[in-house]
C-alpha cells in the first residue's frame, strides 16, 4: 500500500459526504485516507467564524471527532491516518499536508462550514482545486 489520499474533512455536511465517497475510493485502491482537519488560528479570520479555538479545544474535539469515524474506517476495512493542523491559510496547508504525504489525490466537499465564503463553490475547495498538484476529487 503505497497510496495515500488526502481527505479534507471538517465535519460539515458537505465533508461527510467527500468522506463516503474518500472511503470508497481509498478502499477500491487499497489506499491509505488521510484525514485532515484544518483548526483556524485563534483569532483568524474572527468574522467569518466567531469562535476562538484554543488548543484544549482542538484536542478534545479531534479526540471526538476521529474516535467515531475510526469506528466507521475499521468496519468498512479502510486503512486511516488522522492528521489536525492549526492555521490560518486553510487551502495552503491542504495542499502543502498532501504533498508532504505523497498523496496522489485530495478529496473535498465542495462548501464547508465557513458561512460567508463562497457562493457556488466554496473559496477553499476552489483554491485547493486551482492550486494542488495532485489530483482533486470534488464531491457535491
Amino acid at each position: 500500500m503505497d497510496t495515500n489520499i488526502l481527505l479534507a474533512f471538517d465535519g460539515s455536511e458537505q465533508s461527510l459526504k467527500a468522506l463516503d465517497e474518500g472511503m470508497r475510493v481509498a478502499k477500491g485502491l487499497n489506499a491509505k485516507l488521510i484525514v485532515l482537519h484544518v483548526y483556524w488560528e485563534e483569532g483568524a479570520d474572527a468574522y467569518i467564524d466567531p469562535k476562538r479555538i484554543t488548543t484544549e479545544d482542538i484536542d478534545i474535539d479531534a479526540q471526538k471527532m476521529y474516535g467515531k469515524l475510526a469506528e466507521r474506517f475499521k468496519k468498512e476495512g479502510v486503512t486511516y491516518e488522522f492528521k489536525s493542523v492549526r492555521g490560518t491559510d486553510v487551502p495552503l496547508i491542504i495542499i502543502e499536508t498532501a504533498e508532504k504525504m505523497n498523496c496522489e489525490m485530495i478529496v473535498i466537499g465542495n462548501r464547508g462550514v465557513g458561512r460567508v465564503r463562497g457562493f457556488l463553490l466554496g473559496s477553499v475547495a476552489e483554491k485547493v482545486v486551482a492550486s494542488s498538484k495532485c489530483s482533486v476529487l470534488l464531491v457535491k
